[in-house]
């Protein structure tokens, strides 16, 4: 979509129907939130999260929801696929070579992430980080315990504000006949239970012909960049829809590409793999 407010009927519509409303709860989060306590970062103190046992009853979903759950299969719903071990690889910012990794997985938020060459474990037990952890490790959490469809659809159970913002929308603000890119179905979540520890807006594009979500979009909370979360190259494990490619990009730069090259399905385990490096 363009960045910049474009006069012409088309971009009076855009801006009637996406930036307008979008500006308008942003003040009132920034209103309201001077009259709260600032919350604390996870990597030092647990967040403050629902407790629920991860999974989501249809029904309870409206309508054009229970399409998109669907569409990503039905771990949420039934117990005995709470679990995800993905194997695959990493490319960072600025590096031409990827490092091996295994990514664990389980609902309701739980991570563990292992990368193979030397820069350790990041565990996140479903309340905080489990020891030092910089930037680049609490993006990877943000990334993949917050800005999944999983979280998204949790958050629907959790009492998340969620607003939907219009269906079929492009990523520009033309009418043009010949544009061949997706079409999306945008959700707007005032999501609490963010890596920062503070409230954000998150935008969810859930692609309007697949039901998936192709991206995810919003601003740090700390210099508003724009962070841009993709995912792509989704294919079916065990009866599960995952995607095989999530890229990160913030501020306009790719921060890293994770491509799994495998995954297995199974159940939540009483083990200590979310609790011990």
């Amino acid at each position: 979509m363009s960045s910049g407010l474009n006069l012409s009927p088309t971009g009076r519509r855009y801006f009637l129907r996406i930036a307008l409303p979008a500006i308008v709860i942003t003040l009132a989060v920034t209103i309201a939130g001077a009259f709260m306590p600032s919350g604390n970062f996870l990597s030092s103190s647990p967040a403050q999260m629902p407790v629920d046992d991860g999974y989501i009853r249809r029904s309870e979903l409206p309508p054009h929801l229970r399409v998109a759950l669907k569409a990503h299969g039905d771990r949420l719903e039934r117990p005995g696929r709470e679990r995800l071990t993905l194997d695959g690889t990493i490319t960072r910012a600025g590096s031409t070579e990827s490092s091996p990794i295994r990514l664990v997985l389980e609902s309701p938020a739980k991570m563990r992430f292992e990368e193979r060459a030397g820069r350790g474990i990041i565990i996140f037990n479903g309340q905080r980080v489990i020891g030092q952890a910089g930037k680049e490790d609490l993006d990877l959490v943000e990334t993949l315990v917050f800005d999944t469809p999983d979280h998204f659809f949790l958050s629907q159970t959790r009492g998340a504000t969620t607003r939907h913002l219009g269906s079929r929308f492009r990523l520009d603000d033309e009418q043009g006949a010949d544009y061949k890119e997706s079409y999306y179905d945008i959700f707007q979540i005032h999501d609490p239970s963010a890596i920062s520890g503070r409230a954000q807006l998150k935008n969810y594009y859930f692609n309007s012909d697949t039901a998936r979500l192709d991206q995810v979009r919003y601003r740090t909370p700390d210099d508003g960049s724009n962070v841009v979360i993709t995912f792509a190259g989704w294919k079916s494990y065990n009866g599960q829809i995952l995607p095989s490619i999530i890229t990160r990009s913030e501020g306009g730069k790719e921060q890293f590409v994770l491509t799994f090259t495998s995954a297995a399905v199974g159940p939540r385990s009483e083990d200590t793999v979310f609790s011990t490096p």
